[in-house]
C-alpha cells in the first residue's frame, strides 16, 4: 500500500497537478504575463495588438508612408548612451492608443442583389440545327 502523506508523493502529486494545469492553461498563462508587464518590447508589442513588428516600426518612420503621429513613442531601457540602447513601450501607453482606434462593424448581411452568372455577351448564337455528316 502507498503512503499518501510521504513528502515524495506529495510532490509528485504537486508537479502532476502543476504540468497539467500549465498544460490546460499554457497559452493563456503566456499572455497574462505578458499583459502584466509594465514595460513592453516591439515582440510583446505587436503580439498585443495583433499587428506584425514592421508594421509597428513603419509607425514610427516619420519620413515613411505609414508614419502614425498618434502611435505611443517607444522609452529608451538601456542607460540611454548608445542608438542601439534597448527600447520598448509602457503597456498604459499601448492600451491608451488601443482605445483611440476606431471600431466598424462588420456586416456579415447577404448581399441583395443576385450574383449575374456569365453575362450575355454582344454576339448572337446560331439557332440551326446541326447538320448531319454525310
Amino acid at each position: 500500500m502507498v503512503d499518501l502523506s510521504t513528502p515524495r508523493f506529495l510532490q509528485m502529486l504537486r508537479d502532476t497537478i502543476i504540468k497539467a494545469v500549465k498544460d490546460v492553461l499554457g497559452s493563456f498563462v503566456a499572455q497574462w504575463e505578458v499583459s502584466n508587464k509594465l514595460v513592453w518590447r516591439i515582440g510583446d508589442v505587436a503580439e498585443q495588438i495583433n499587428l506584425s513588428e514592421s508594421t509597428i516600426r513603419n509607425f514610427l518612420d516619420s519620413e515613411g508612408p505609414y508614419f502614425d503621429a498618434e502611435f505611443p513613442k517607444p522609452i529608451r531601457l538601456g542607460n540611454g548612451a548608445g542608438l542601439r540602447s534597448a527600447i520598448g513601450w509602457r503597456r498604459t501607453d499601448i492600451v491608451a492608443w488601443v482605445d483611440t482606434r476606431p471600431t466598424h462593424e462588420m456586416s456579415y448581411q447577404v448581399d441583395k442583389k443576385p450574383a449575374v452568372q456569365n453575362p450575355p455577351s454582344g454576339r448572337r448564337k446560331s439557332m440551326a440545327t446541326p447538320r448531319p455528316c454525310a
